[in-house]
């Protein structure tokens, strides 16, 4: 019988969670996942004792064969405000005025109706559309908008990632502009060989109605804006009117020739600025102004039949005819129409009435306006000096003609 094996660590005291048991063995035995080895030597010749624990299981972790857990997605978030650069002023404004440029630097807008499939696409969408519809070419502006772009790309990738991106752009706008241009050229090229005269001098009168005069083999004729948009034909009918031949024009529904055309001429044209009342229009205005007041009163509405006027006191109302109103314009403007006369009278807030009762079974057509207009026009037309009314008279005169006799010292020219 052999005898007990004293222990080691007299004072040593078991953990109670740990299953612990001592037996003599030959050679330790291999570790294992559940189990770790600890070999206690004692003095002496004793035999060495193994001592082996179960160790307390940690917390569990995933199965042997379980699927790697994938990395969490989702919008990546903004670089940090310091480093991205602010907008312009100026792109700000174009943001306000451009929905689908502010879609495009959010990241939801469309292109073609299909979203864009990543931020870098964005990223070129963005800047396209500053180059080719926003007018926005600075280089160091487009780099640093399309690196405030929200989701950050733009400004992860950096300064040269962002100027490559504005030059690419500029140089489709540029390509883009070459093609135009070589269109252009050809439907002038051909617009020019419709044609078999030559304009010598275009001038253009600028005022609220701004006249085009077009000067050929020594004739000269002008037309409004309106005609001159409209198409080659008023343009034909004033050059037979003034050269006595047909003139050989683009074909009226060729309106980008004849669009051509205008634009080519207009190049050359000297511009003449009418300055304040010396327009043909401000001139017309005030003389309707003047006629109106200046029409004699009559004591009853038959009155209006000799061109004079009525004014009723009860209704505060003073009536009167365009015939009245024409007649004492022409005496200022001789070429003035009577459709000219009405239209200034709708203006000047003038009320027509179709059929006004001015003698028993008696009704004619007629104009009316409130006494306290007619003290109005009293009033303006009292403060105009003989000498200046002399001098509105003689430019009105010459200038209903052609706006070209207007007198010099209320003409601005410039080339």
């Amino acid at each position: 019988m052999s005898a007990e094996i004293p222990h080691p660590f007299p004072n040593f005291t078991e953990n109670p969670m740990t299953d612990c048991s001592t037996a003599p063995t030959p050679e330790p035995a291999a570790p294992t996942d559940q189990q770790s080895d600890v070999t206690i030597e004692t003095p002496g010749d004793a035999p060495t004792p193994t001592t082996t624990c179960a160790l307390e299981p940690g917390p569990a972790g995933p199965p042997p064969n379980a699927p790697a857990v994938p990395p969490a997605t989702g919008p990546v978030a903004p670089l940090p405000q310091p480093l991205v650069p602010a907008l312009s002023p100026r792109i700000v404004a174009r943001h306000s005025a451009h929905k689908q440029l502010e879609g495009l630097f959010t990241g939801v807008g469309k292109k073609n109706g299909q979203p864009l499939p990543s931020p870098a696409a964005y990223d070129e969408a963005y800047v396209e559309r500053l180059v080719m519809k926003c007018d926005v070419t600075d280089e160091g502006e487009l780099a640093a908008a399309v690196m405030c772009r929200p989701d950050g790309h733009a400004a992860r990738q950096g300064e040269p990632y962002a100027r490559g991106l504005a030059q690419a752009a500029a140089q489709k706008l540029a390509a883009v502009n070459a093609d135009k241009q070589a269109t252009s050229d050809e439907i002038l090229e051909s617009a020019l060989d419709c044609i078999d005269f030559k304009v010598e001098r275009v001038r253009v009168f600028e005022s609220d109605e701004s006249r085009y005069e077009f000067t050929i083999r020594g004739k000269t004729f002008a037309l409004s804006a309106k005609s001159l948009s409209k198409g080659p034909e008023e343009f034909k009918a004033l050059y037979l009117g003034h050269l006595h031949e047909p003139p050989q024009l683009p074909a009226p529904k060729a309106t980008s020739l004849w669009d051509a055309l205008v634009g080519y001429w207009l190049k050359s044209a000297e511009v003449t600025v009418l300055k304040g009342d010396a327009t043909d229009e401000a001139v017309l205005q005030r003389e309707v102004t003047t006629a109106r007041f200046e029409i004699h009163q009559g004591k009853s509405m038959e009155a209006l039949l000799d061109d004079m006027a009525f004014s009723d006191g009860k209704a505060k109302v003073r009536y009167f005819t365009e015939g009245a109103v024409t007649q004492r314009v022409r005496a200022k403007l001789p070429k003035v129409q009577p459709r000219d006369v009405v239209r200034v009278l709708e203006k000047q807030g003038c009320t027509f009435h179709a059929s006004v009762e001015v003698a028993p079974s008696k009704n004619i057509k007629a104009w009316s306006e409130s006494v306290q207009s007619s003290e109005a026009a009293s009033d303006s037309t009292s403060m105009q000096t003989p000498a200046a009314a002399s001098t509105t008279a003689a430019s009105a005169s010459e200038g209903s003609e052609s706006p070209t006799v207007d007198a010099a010292n209320s003409l601005e020219v410039r080339s």
